[in-house]
C-alpha cells in the first residue's frame, strides 16, 4: 500500500488531518488517498522513528539517534544535543501540553521545550523514559527507568512505586483522559495488568 516500513512504532495525525507512521525506516504520510513518504533520501537524518506528536502549525518528530525534528511548511528544523541541548539525541517518547509547551522524553532525561526555549528536568536526569503523559491541567506524568512513576507540574515531582500498588514497576503505557470531576491517567504495566489513577475537583 505504500507504506515505508512494516515496524511501526509511532503514530499521530496532524492539523491537516494526515495521518502519520514513523517507522523504522523513514516516515509514511497518508493523506486519505495515498502516502508519501519522509526519509534520508528525502533530507531526513535519521529513519528510525520513535515518537510523534501535531501541534496546529506542524509535527514532532523523535528519533533514535537522530535527536528531534519538527516539520512544519513543507521545511524540516533538527534539534539535537548540539545545537539546543537536549538530554539525549535518543528521543523516546513526546507529549504536547495544554499551553503548547512539548515534553521530550530521552534515554537520559525529560526536557521541556517552549517559546524556543529549552528546559531539563534535573529530578528526573540521567533516566530513561518509557512511559510519557500530560493531563488537561498539565500535570505531566513520566514512566521512568523501570522505577515506576514520575508526576508533577513541571516543579515539584512525585513518584509512584510498587509500594503505590502500581502494576509493575516498568510501565509501558500512560494515556491522561479528562472525566467530569477531575482527570483521570491510565497506566499500563509491562506485566502485572493496568490501574487507574484519579484526581478528584480538577
Amino acid at each position: 500500500d505504500g507504506l515505508i516500513g512494516s515496524t511501526v512504532q509511532a503514530i499521530t495525525v496532524d492539523g491537516e488531518g494526515r495521518t502519520w507512521f514513523g517507522t523504522d525506516q523513514g516516515i509514511s504520510v497518508w493523506n486519505g488517498s495515498s502516502f508519501f513518504t519522509i526519509d534520508k533520501q528525502r533530507g531526513l537524518p535519521s529513519d528510525d522513528i520513535r515518537a510523534l506528536t501535531a501541534d496546529q502549525d506542524g509535527v514532532w518528530i523523535g528519533t533514535a539517534g537522530g535527536g528531534l525534528y519538527r516539520f512544519s511548511g513543507s521545511q524540516l528544523q533538527i534539534l539535537n544535543e548540539q545545537n539546543v541541548g537536549l538530554p539525549s539525541d535518543n528521543i523516546t517518547k513526546l507529549a504536547m501540553g495544554p499551553d503548547d509547551a512539548l515534553w521530550i522524553g530521552s534515554d537520559l532525561g525529560l526536557a521541556r521545550l517552549a517559546d524556543g526555549s529549552l528546559t531539563s528536568v534535573r529530578e528526573l536526569a540521567e533516566r530513561a523514559v518509557e512511559s510519557l503523559a500530560v493531563t488537561g491541567n498539565g500535570e505531566i506524568w513520566a514512566g521512568v527507568d523501570s522505577d515506576g512513576i514520575f508526576y508533577g507540574d513541571g516543579t515539584a515531582w512525585t513518584q509512584l512505586t510498587l509500594a503505590d500498588r502500581l502494576p509493575s514497576p516498568h510501565i509501558a503505557a500512560l494515556l491522561a483522559a479528562a472525566g467530569a470531576s477531575g482527570s483521570t491517567v491510565w497506566i499500563g504495566g509491562e506485566d502485572g495488568g493496568a490501574m487507574r489513577f484519579e484526581r478528584q475537583g480538577e
